[in-house]
């Protein structure tokens, strides 16, 4: 795993809400596209581990109701 990946996924995991956790996301993307990195997004660990804070984020929400 790459350095960019581990802060990426740290940042993922620091996320309070969904909201967070969707612009750091935006943001490792649009560095990893437009500053030369271009990752797999299939194999990238930052993606994965936001669909899990997401989804994480989202089971939260709907077990409060």
């Amino acid at each position: 795993m790459l350095k960019f990946e581990q802060i990426g996924v740290e940042r993922q995991l620091e996320s309070t809400n969904k909201y967070e956790a969707l612009q750091s996301f935006k943001h490792s993307c649009n560095v990893c596209c437009h500053k030369g990195i271009h990752l797999n997004c299939d194999r990238c660990a930052i993606a994965h581990t936001h669909n899990e804070v997401v989804a994480y984020f989202e089971d939260s929400k709907s077990t409060k109701r």
